[in-house]
């Protein structure tokens, strides 16, 4: 969902433009369509280092932390349509973009506090999706 927000503010389209697929195999980490109907994906190991590395290196590449991409041991990516009901904070965060303002960061706001509130053992892993919800719905009232 922060993606989704992240693509809308970043590239300045359209909510409705970002489409997101759920794929299991964690290769393809973002797409892009054109006009003419082509897509390049940016691909790699399914590994954080990658992201983590260049995020810090900006606008250098550096030694890979991680492994090599090997798609032919891979054999084959698949993606699904999300189902809402399981990705449940998928559809707050089409709300919050499409709301605007200081949603999407009244948003995050809740997501940091349910984090921090898990890793302080205040509540379980579970327990992060409703207390986003409670803490996003007290601020956005």
């Amino acid at each position: 969902g922060f993606e989704v927000i992240e693509a809308v503010r970043l590239f300045g389209v359209n909510p409705d433009q970002v489409e997101v697929v759920v794929h299991p195999q964690s290769i393809m980490h973002s797409a892009v369509e054109y006009i003419d109907n082509s897509i390049i994906a940016q691909m790699g190991a399914p590994d954080m280092r990658t992201c983590i590395q260049y995020a810090i290196t900006y606008p250098q590449r550096q030694e890979p932390l991680a492994s090599s991409l090997d798609l032919a041991k891979i054999g084959a990516l698949t993606f699904e349509k999300p189902d809402f009901e399981t990705f449940s904070l998928l559809s707050l965060a089409y709300h919050a973009i499409k709301e605007d303002g200081i949603i999407p960061a009244a948003l995050n706001a809740s997501d940091e506090i349910a984090v921090d509130a898990f890793l302080k053992d205040k509540i379980k892993f579970t327990d992060i999706f409703f207390t986003r919800v409670i803490i996003h719905r007290s601020y956005c009232k």
